[in-house]
C-alpha cells in the first residue's frame, strides 16, 4: 500500500487534494486512492522538470511492480 504523502516526499512532488483548478496549477503531482484492502490506485501527473531518470523515480516504478496484484 502506497502513503500519499510519503510517495510526494520521495518523489519531490506535491500532493493533489483538491480541484480541477488546484490540480492544473500544480507542478508535478500524486494523488493515492484505496481501491480495497489489498490495491491502490496511483496517479503521478508528470510536468516539466520532473526527473524521470532518477533513483527515486525508478524505486517507485519497481515498488509499484511489485506490488501490482497477479
Amino acid at each position: 500500500m502506497f502513503n500519499q504523502s510519503d510517495l510526494a516526499r520521495r518523489l519531490s512532488v506535491e500532493e493533489y487534494k483538491g480541484d480541477l483548478a488546484e490540480k492544473l496549477g500544480l507542478p508535478s503531482s500524486v494523488v493515492v486512492q484505496n481501491r480495497n484492502e489489498a490495491t491502490d490506485w496511483v496517479t503521478l501527473r508528470i510536468k516539466e522538470g520532473f526527473d524521470l531518470e532518477g533513483e527515486a523515480f525508478a524505486d517507485f516504478l519497481k515498488e509499484a511492480y511489485r506490488a501490482f496484484p497477479r
